[in-house]
């Protein structure tokens, strides 16, 4: 199986395909007697032999030398006995056969795929009754590529398939030749489709038509299930068991096997459901219990399911929205009161929602935007029926609102109405349901972070809201149709991401793509319009130099690592300190993330360890006391028991996040920019206090930002300028919340000003404003955030040292502030004070801005670069240039 040509490592698992070949072989002494056409069907009667006078006996076959068996006796006339056949393991000579085999057995249930292979089984009663055997495949009904299978083992031998694609229907053909003539069993079709998908927080998973289950995405807990905690950029098999259905949660997963267990893994706590002692992250599948009932279930960061009986069961911490009176966990399934008459359940960030078999809609837990629809802001405990005397037929529960299709197929949404995501053509809120538009005939509707989708009935998609709507860059407040097609049949969103499954059984996913979630083999940036899942790939993460020095580095797509530009204190890992004009692999290990400084350079291994090379001035890199000082020329390890799963390099100081979500910096602390309390240098990470779990981080020259889980915007360091966004100028030691909302998804610092992105995709910059760095249309100071106008949605920003670029939902890159080496890409050397668009394309995917180079990278993973190349930063050997050149 594969998506891609680098996916071939992708496994598929099926069942076997066999295919029986039965011969029985004749011959003659005149050619011309009897029946003696090859056609398929038409062959000499079998087993019919000639005595001397003609007449042939009803039953007895010569051997394949005409000479009868040694311990046969011949009669007087040498005519062998009627009742005696040859031995079955003597085979006729290939140009004796005048009866070809005929393809007796074909199961088109029996199929297996492994390894990118169809692995087909062809078996012969007896010894190979011709000289070319094997099997063509295509596409088509009459497929033509035709493989022999060379010698086989024992009477049966392998043929492969190769390049299978999701939404293609296979033929499979067997055929054997003898005497110059070609045989050819009946044709076999199979395809490979994709039948359920479930978007969770950073990670998806899906089900295939052959009950394969597939994930990909963030693995930040294990939720992928593949026995390890390193994020997929590609779907990729998880174990070879039959399942019925999957739920992606916000980081971990549950399913139901073909044998109606229940199972879940990922993040551990109550919500896998297993018990007091199962609280720890699991990366594989284990297994809630061993009751066999279960029909359905869903997962945000709680789990809830329905048995067979149709009782409703939920699991997770006591503050999640479980159904009961009391805040306690359950760490094993519990039953939601006593009735037995659930039909569906969806569980949302702090709310579930389940319709009951007598189509009634309930709802219970967090109400503070009115998303329970029950007239009022009153948080539930317990299931409170909604809207009583309406008849619905799905409801989707999302973060802060709820969508819902009713029996006469009208839509209808509540909740919070920030950014449109109700479809009312405005913000506000609706605390019970309210009809969207007036047409009755949706079939499908799913609620997101903040955004929602639908179907309608001539299987047209709609999606409206703030964020990652698979419009584009706008931002709709009541549905848009995404595309022209209306072959949808399927829509689930899930936090910033979406996925949809069309007639053709193809999945197409789009949204926030920071780990892979969208599934088409990158990691990073966001895809504003459905993608299928097939993209071929180049490189997927780009980093420029933020000190003096022109220098990059960049990941490819095979995981590979590959530095260019200028040497100086070995910022390159190259194992010295001169420049490079076109890029040199680093290395020969596989690398998750990447982060290049001021001097330095930070990434983070497949195993989830942390290297580090460069100046060292300040501990930058992280080694100890005894490195300080030292200049790494290559990558050094740092000795660290944590596994890392995020880093960001500034100029002299460096912060990563741990798999847990915990904050670490070291480095220079010169101006409290590590967070420790105080301006002390750190040689080795230093874990950053108060203990908070953080998304997002970015360390600049001075200073540092990040994320909470929770959406808060956190800064600290040199608070000059205004760039901490605190609304002074003040020197912070420690972390402190900006504007005191959680409402924020990314961040970047640069050296003296700083932007970030909020949920609603907005983009808001701060600090020193001198060349119009803040894109705000002038030059002044900000010391506190301030949204840059016109009303554009963004999906990811980069500042470099005087000027910031972003790339638009539209995915068209704009950059502004200083030009001096061309780093705007605008083609001349003119500073901006609001955004310029960078040439007329609209296939950005990602942008990163350093010193006075920037480097992007398109959407067919081309990675590209501009501005200064004093020491051959461009990858292209050339000086500089003043608008993107492709990096060879």
């Amino acid at each position: 199986m594969y998506f891609a040509s680098r996916h071939k490592a992708i496994t598929v698992g099926l069942s076997l395909f066999v295919i029986s070949f039965f011969a029985i072989a004749g011959c003659s002494d005149d050619p011309g007697d009897n029946d003696s056409s090859a056609d398929v069907g038409d062959g000499p009667d079998v087993g019919v032999i000639e005595d001397a006078d003609g007449t042939p006996d009803a039953d007895v076959a010569p051997d394949a030398d005409e000479t009868p068996d040694a311990d046969v006796t011949p009669d007087a006339d040498e005519t062998p006995d009627a009742d005696v056949a040859p031995d079955a393991d003597v085979a006729p000579d290939a140009d004796e056969i005048t009866d070809l085999p005929e393809v007796t057995t074909l199961d088109a249930s029996d199929v297996t795929i492994d390894e990118a292979t169809l692995n087909a089984e062809l078996v012969f009663i007896g010894d190979p009754p011709a000289t070319d055997y094997g099997f063509c495949t295509g596409t088509s009904s009459e497929p033509d590529d035709c493989d022999s299978a060379g010698e086989p083992e024992e009477g049966a031998f392998e043929a492969t398939f190769d390049d299978l694609t999701p939404g293609t229907t296979y033929t499979v053909r067997a055929y054997a030749e003898a005497g110059g003539t070609t045989v050819y069993g009946d044709d076999i079709e199979f395809s490979f489709e994709w039948v359920q998908v479930s978007p969770g927080n950073a990670h998806t998973c899906a089900l295939s038509n052959h009950e394969t289950l597939w994930c990909w995405g963030g693995n930040l807990y294990g939720q992928l299930g593949l026995d390890d905690t390193d994020d997929r950029s590609a779907p990729t098999q998880v174990g070879t068991d039959h399942w019925e259905s999957i739920t992606a949660g916000a980081f971990h997963t549950c399913a139901i096997r073909d044998d109606q267990t229940l199972w879940c893994w990922g993040q551990g706590g109550a919500r896998l459901g297993l018990g007091s002692d199962g609280n720890g992250d699991r990366t594989s599948p284990e297994q809630v219990g061993s009751d066999e009932d279960w029909r359905s279930v869903s997962a945000m960061r709680h789990s809830c399911a329905i048995r067979d009986d149709d009782s409703l069961w939920c699991w997770g911490n006591g503050g999640e929205p479980l159904g009961f009176s009391d805040d306690n966990n359950r760490d094993e399934p519990a039953q939601v009161g006593v009735d037995e008459d659930w039909k569906s359940i969806s569980a949302g960030e702090s709310l579930s929602c389940g319709v009951r078999n007598d189509d009634s809609l309930w709802c219970w837990g967090f109400n503070g935007s009115g998303q329970l629809g029950l007239g009022d802001e009153v948080s539930r405990d317990e299931p409170t029926e909604v809207d009583a005397g309406s008849d619905w037929e799905t409801v989707s529960a999302g973060s802060q609102h709820v969508c819902g299709v009713q029996s006469d197929q009208s839509l209808w949404c509540w909740g919070s109405g920030v950014a449109g995501r109700l479809g009312q053509g405005d913000s506000e809120d609706r605390d019970v349901p309210t009809q969207v538009g007036i047409d009755p005939d949706w079939s499908n509707v799913t609620a997101g972070l903040g955004h929602s989708c639908a179907i309608r009935h001539d299987e047209e998609l709609w999606c409206w809201g703030s964020a990652y709507t698979g419009i584009g860059d706008t931002s709709e407040t009541s549905p848009t149709q995404v595309g022209s097609e209306n072959d949808w049949n399927e829509v689930v969103s899930h936090w910033n991401h979406s996925c949809a499954l069309r007639d053709d059984n193809s999945l197409w996913c789009w949204g926030l793509n920071t780990r892979g979630g969208v599934g088409n083999g990158e990691f990073g940036g966001q895809r504003q319009e459905p993608v299928a899942l097939d993209s071929e790939e180049t490189f997927r993460a780009i980093s420029a130099s933020g000190g003096g020095i022109d220098s990059g580095c960049a990941l490819a797509t095979d995981d590979s690592l590959w530095c260019w530009g200028h040497g100086w204190s070995g910022i390159l890992g190259t194992g010295d300190q001169f420049f490079r004009i076109s890029p040199e692999q680093i290395g020969s290990e596989d690398w998750l993330e990447l982060s290049t400084g001021g001097s330095h350079t930070c990434a983070i291994a497949a195993d989830r360890s942390l290297w580090c090379w460069g100046s060292n001035s300040s501990g930058q890199l992280g080694l100890g006391e005894s490195e300080v000082d030292n200049t790494a020329y290559s990558p050094a390890r740092l000795d660290t028991d944590e596994n890392w799963n995020a880093i960001s390099s500034g100029n002299s100081h460096s912060c990563g996040l741990d798999t847990n979500d915990a904050l670490w910096c070291w480095g220079s602390g010169s101006s409290g920019q590590l967070g420790t309390g105080n301006e002390d240098d750190q040689d080795v990470p230093v874990a950053i206090e108060p203990a908070m779990n953080f998304s997002d981080l970015s360390a600049g020259t001075e200073h540092s930002c990040a994320i909470d889980d929770g959406g808060g915007l956190w800064c600290w360091g040199n608070g000059s300028d205004g760039r901490l966004g605190t609304g002074d100028t003040q020197e912070q030691l420690s972390p402190e919340e900006i504007m005191a909302d959680d409402e924020w998804v990314s961040v970047s610092a640069g050296v003296s000003h700083s932007c970030a992105i909020r949920d609603d995709d907005t983009l808001w910059c701060w600090g020193e404003g001198s060349d119009g760095r803040l894109g705000l249309g002038d030059t002044e100071d900000r010391y506190t955030p301030e949204q840059l106008s016109g009303g554009q949605v963004w999906s990811s920003v980069s500042v470099g040292a005087a000027y910031t670029c972003a790339v638009r939902q539209d995915q068209t890159l704009w950059c502004w502030g200083e030009n001096i080496s061309g780093q705007l890409g605008s083609g001349d050397n003119n500073p901006r004070i609001t955004p310029s668009q960078v040439g007329s394309d609209d296939d950005w995917a990602s942008v990163s801005a350093g010193m006075q180079t920037t480097y992007g990278i398109r959407t067919d993973d081309s990675a590209w670069a501009w501005g200064a190349n004093s020491s051959g930063s461009l990858g292209d050997g050339r000086y500089s240039v003043l608008s993107p050149v492709a990096i060879p």
